[in-house]
């Protein structure tokens, strides 16, 4: 495979895994590139320190309901990714 993953353990491995993997070391290739890789940790904590402030402009109308549940599952596709 040209990302390198180590084939006999193919069946350890689940499609999560794989995907992570794959991932991983397209962002290794990047930064070796000399390219901007944003950290998924560092982007879940940024969204997840955010969400007090978005909660409170949510119920105080200023955020429209569209934006704010988009917004919300944003932070929850982040969490999963993580294992969050």
């Amino acid at each position: 495979m040209s990302r390198g993953f180590p084939l006999p353990e193919l069946d350890n491995w689940n499609t999560g895994d794989l995907i992570d993997w794959c991932a991983a070391h397209d962002r290794r290739i990047q930064k070796q590139r000399g390219e901007h890789v944003a950290d998924p940790y560092e982007q879940y904590q940024q969204l997840k320190a955010m969400e007090p402030d978005v909660d409170a402009m949510y119920a105080a109308g200023q955020i429209r309901e569209a934006k704010y549940q988009t917004y919300k599952r944003t932070l929850a596709e982040c969490a999963a990714k993580l294992g969050e």
